[in-house]
């Protein structure tokens, strides 16, 4: 049953029997048969079941117990062990606000998601150590991410106010692009918060040092010399207009609250983009307690910003209380003027590049599909003309929702919305089509190795999706379709604002955005004895500047309760007309999650067959086969003449190769497989994916290619390879005279098979295509661009520093691309 702990809604269970058996080794026992989502947080052996006097089963009872419980100390299924675990597990329970989390649960079945995966990289940094945030998607519990942590020598960060100028992002270039700038100026993010009582001065003080510590609190917008915008940093003496400004009033009586909104209006209308400030703060006295009201101009904060923003708002404040001479913040990650600078030099890179088809592809689309049947006046209209309204599930269909996101993980509640949306749309227009504009954090990794976590600034990537609502078989079926969508969609979406510019034909605007801001607990104490308050922020946007699009739709978790918004303009649609868009489509994601079993839910798996390397085992991707083995069937393919055939002879072309990795394939039956190779492997799993065809197999659902240029751009050798140049390339030296001849034999039959080697044109796979490339190895983006030929199906490059063997150096970052490509 659902119970309402302090830590928010999850499982309990109880279970009658003859004892002897813990309520850890039941949990332990349903996490080996149910999804970890379904694993009950708390299950408890009873003799008997309380009864109400109507012989039901008495839930209230149950939940008392459950309390009492809680109040004693729940013990988690089984506690931490080393101290990498306990490290983590502490982090969990302060980002998640659990109690107690055990080693073996599910970071989303405790109700994480991608903004707290980057809080809790922050908070793990603070404390030493390293961990890629998206591995947590491949890694949810504590045992198995604790495995990815490292220690790692930081580079320093520099503390001090960062000056000059700064790149426009693609968010803000494209922003620009769709405002007035007439109307720059008003465009915020506003939070509202209470406090019993507040010390003037420690505010001021503490706003000070918040605005010492995030530059992006200083930037300005200037018309450069020629059409551009610049955007640089003010002196270093603007970091103090943020106490300095603090604007302080009164509001009194009945009405209290109406002249709280006129006093955010004001304060709304107050920032200047060319000018400053870009952010202020007001603190007003309200008959129930202060209220301190923080305004941000939107090119400036996020929010992933704002969760550090009021966190270092609540630790800076009680320092300033306390009477702290100097306020002491968490050190600043890399700036949002490298940020910025790093996505200009990735903008040109291969990566980005080969995203390029596949974004024509959707933009196509979503030309195609055209404006919303309107009823009145057309377009976007002005922010003036914005109509809201808002929906709100209650406490069990919400649980009914998260549970099951819990079990799809990755963008599992945008799966079930937006499921939910495309079939209330459709209900609406007839259009089993729908083209939304999705949002993302947008701190992806990119080359450069910045550190942005707690970094302040607009970094949101916005990209297209269009999502294909057709009846399918079943629901689960529909659910898994948009999905992958989503997902493909997500993978790339950085590359979609580094594409779309000036010159490009890149630019369609989906009508309708979408945005799912996860998870929170509303009232909750957000640090320094500030609580997020209800009383409304005014006006955050210009009444007539161009609205950005007709339907923009926000969707957040508080408090237990799904809420969703729906702005859209209201001189074109009726209320009516969206007040059942809105319902249709909340409950319309509830049915879905109601009729799918959690075995339907669950991803279909894909067999994965590991191609060995040039003179290598298969079994040197033993580093892989561990990270793989969750997600995927990992079938590693022993070429003869190497680690456990090395007793056969070896082959020595690469015609034989392929017909022996075919025979491999074939003999494992049916179902969805996919390819990886590194060097040599990679130019077999192509030529296997283009043989699959005439030999009666289904293509690959995707194929993987480390360390390998375009096949038809390989050079000619000159000359045979002497034995140390073929054995230059292995990374350890064979520890015998034996094995060193074996290599050496092993070596030059394959280094011959790719000698002889001549690229037959035609017969292309329509498999999508993967490259992986180490940045050292002499790999040119033309070399990995000139793939495009011959990859039909699609194709994206990946980089990685690091020479030849590169993929070793990085085997958390590239399991983790496997397995998010193959849940698409």
């Amino acid at each position: 049953m659902d119970w309402e702990g302090k830590a928010g809604k999850e499982l309990a269970a109880f279970v009658v029997g003859k004892g002897g058996v813990s309520g850890e080794e039941l949990r332990r026992w349903m996490g080996e048969v149910l999804p970890g989502a379904m694993v009950p947080g708390r299950v408890k052996g009873v003799e008997r079941l309380p009864l109400t006097s109507n012989g039901k089963v008495d839930k209230a009872a149950l939940r008392e117990w459950a309390g009492q419980e809680e109040e004693g100390g729940r013990e988690p299924e089984e506690a931490p062990r080393t101290r990498e675990e306990k490290e983590l597990a502490e982090v969990w329970e302060e980002v998640l606000g659990r109690k107690k989390v055990g080693r073996r649960e599910n970071y989303f079945a405790l109700g994480g998601d991608s903004i707290k995966a980057i809080r809790m990289g922050a908070k793990l940094r603070e404390r030493g150590w390293r961990v890629e945030v998206r591995e947590v998607f491949t890694h949810p519990t504590v045992e198995e991410l604790a495995g990815c942590m490292r220690r790692e020598g930081e580079k320093a960060k520099k503390q001090e106010e960062v000056k000059g100028e700064v790149e426009l992002t693609p968010v803000q270039r494209w922003w620009a692009g769709k405002v007035e700038k007439e109307h720059w100026s008003h465009f915020n993010n506003a939070v509202l918060l209470k406090v019993e009582k507040v010390e003037v001065g420690a505010l001021r003080r503490a706003l000070e040092a918040v605005g010492r510590q995030h530059d992006a609190l200083r930037l300005r917008w200037r018309q450069g010399e020629e059409a551009g915008v610049r955007q640089e940093y003010a002196q270093e003496g603007a970091a103090r207009e943020l106490g300095e400004g603090l604007v302080e009033v009164e509001v009194k009586g009945g009405e209290w609250r109406k002249e709280l909104e006129r006093e955010a209006e004001k304060l709304q209308g107050s920032l200047s983009l060319e000018k400053g400030p870009v952010a202020r703060a007001g603190l007003i006295h309200t008959p129930e307690g202060e209220r301190v009201l923080w305004v941000v101009h939107h090119v400036a904060v996020d929010a992933v910003s704002w969760g550090v923003l009021v966190e270092d708002l609540g630790a800076a404040y009680r320092q300033c209380e306390a009477g702290a001479e100097q306020v002491v913040l968490p050190e600043k990650t890399d700036s949002f003027q490298s940020w910025s600078r790093a996505l200009r030099d990735y903008a040109g890179s291969a990566e980005v590049h080969a995203d390029k088809s596949y974004w024509a592809g959707v933009d196509a689309e979503v030309k195609r599909l055209g404006p919303l049947p309107s009823e009145g006046a057309r377009g976007t209209g002005v922010e003036g003309d914005v109509a809201r309204l808002r929906v709100e599930l209650d406490e069990e269909r919400t649980s009914i929702l998260l549970r099951v996101a819990g079990i799809l993980g990755r963008l599992g509640m945008n799966g079930l919305l937006v499921t939910g949306l495309a079939r209330a749309f459709h209900d609406w227009t007839g259009e089993p089509r729908l083209a939304l504009a999705m949002e993302g954090h947008g701190r992806e990794r990119i080359p450069g190795g910045l550190d942005v976590s707690r970094t302040v600034g607009w970094f949101t990537s916005i990209y297209p999706v269009v999502i294909d609502s057709r009846p399918a078989e079943s629901t689960s079926e529909q659910l898994h379709s948009v999905l992958r969508s989503l997902r493909g969609a997500a993978r790339r979406g950085l590359s979609y604002g580094l594409l779309r510019g000036d010159s490009s034909p890149l630019g369609a605007e989906p009508p309708m955005g979408f945005n799912y801001l996860g998870e929170e607990t509303h009232g909750s104490d957000v640090s320094g004895g500030f609580v997020e308050a209800d009383e409304a922020t005014g006006s955050s946007r210009s009444p007539h500047a161009r609205r950005l699009r007709e339907i923009e739709i926000d969707v957040l978790v508080r408090d237990g309760r799904l809420q969703l918004q729906l702005a859209y303009n209201g001189r074109a649609f009726p209320e009516s007309r969206m007040r059942r868009l809105a319902e249709g489509s909340v409950h319309e994601a509830v049915e879905v999650a109601r009729s799918v079993s959690p075995r339907s839910v669950e991803a279909e798996r894909v067999r994965l067959y590991l191609l060995p390397f040039a003179g290598g085992s298969v079994d040197a991707y033993g580093p892989l086969l561990a990270g793989l083995g969750r997600e995927v069937d990992v079938v590693p393919v022993e070429l003869p003449g190497r680690g456990a055939r090395s007793a056969e002879r070896s082959l020595e072309s690469l015609g034989a190769m392929t017909e022996f990795v075919l025979e491999r394939i074939r003999a494992d039956g049916g179902g969805p497989y996919a390819l990886f190779g590194h060097s040599l492997g990679a130019l077999l799993a192509y030529e296997v994916a283009r043989a699959a065809s005439a030999a009666g197999l289904d293509a690959p659902r995707h194929v993987f290619c480390g360390g390998l240029g375009a096949p038809w751009r390989i050079p000619p050798r000159e000359g045979p390879r002497s034995d140390s140049e073929l054995l230059s390339g292995t990374n350890r030296p064979p520890p015998t005279p034996e094995a060193r001849d074996r290599l050496l034999e092993v070596l030059r039959a394959d280094i011959g098979a790719v000698d002889r080697y001549r690229h037959q044109p035609g017969c292309a796979s329509n498999a999508p295509l993967t490259l992986l490339a180490g940045e050292q190895e002499g790999i040119s983006d033309e070399d990995l661009l000139a793939w495009r030929e011959a990859a039909p199906g699609g194709f994206t490059v990946r980089r990685f520093e690091g020479g030849h063997g590169f993929l070793f150096e990085h085997v958390a970052r590239i399991t983790e691309l496997i397995s998010e490509t193959l849940s698409e």
